[in-house]
């Protein structure tokens, strides 16, 4: 699939766009104004915030994929999780949060989390991100150039209406 360029909060995010407007996503993030989860069984927000070390580590992975970012591996998140403590306390906090993930998140939020050998990754295949909509809808509004199709213009109206205005994932700075 094609990849766009979005600047967000000065950020540059070279994004990989799966399909934008798939009825059928295993689950829905809203990333902008606001943070929300669902999926076909309804909401699955309230699973993160009442363990905000998963919370971190999800909305932490979730914001490393949508800045294009390779897997990480497990020593640099462990020092992201621990700062300054020893690295073997770091690396058994980690293992401790992880075990933790796998126990008690739903699939659906589980399933988003990569896990293989040394590196962990987050994975959006089959998700609909309101980013990501975005992001497709700019390359699209672009591509039209100055006066693009009344049918575009429609659309990105729609989509304004749906997603919003306001800062990407609010609240992070409170994890």
């Amino acid at each position: 699939s094609p990849t766009h360029t979005l600047e967000l909060a000065g950020l540059n995010l070279g994004l990989q766009m799966p399909a934008p407007k798939d009825p059928a996503a295993r689950l829905r993030l809203r990333t902008i104004g606001g943070f929300q989860v669902s999926g076909p069984g309804g909401d699955l927000t309230s699973h993160l915030p009442h363990r905000p070390v998963q919370e971190f580590l999800w909305l932490y992975l979730l914001a490393r994929k949508l800045a294009n970012q390779d897997s990480i591996s497990r020593s640099s998140l462990a020092e992201e999780l621990s700062p300054r403590i020893d690295s073997d306390e770091q690396g058994n906090r980690l293992r401790r949060r992880l075990s933790d993930m796998q126990r008690d998140l739903p699939a659906p939020l589980l399933d988003c989390l990569v896990l293989e050998g040394r590196q962990v990754d987050f994975s959006l295949e089959g998700c609909s991100v309101d980013v990501l909509r975005l992001a497709d809808l700019r390359h699209r509004l672009a591509v039209a150039g100055a006066i693009p199709p009344p049918g575009l213009v429609k659309e990105a109206e729609a989509a304004l209406e749906i997603i919003g205005f306001g800062t990407f994932l609010p609240g992070w700075r409170g994890i």
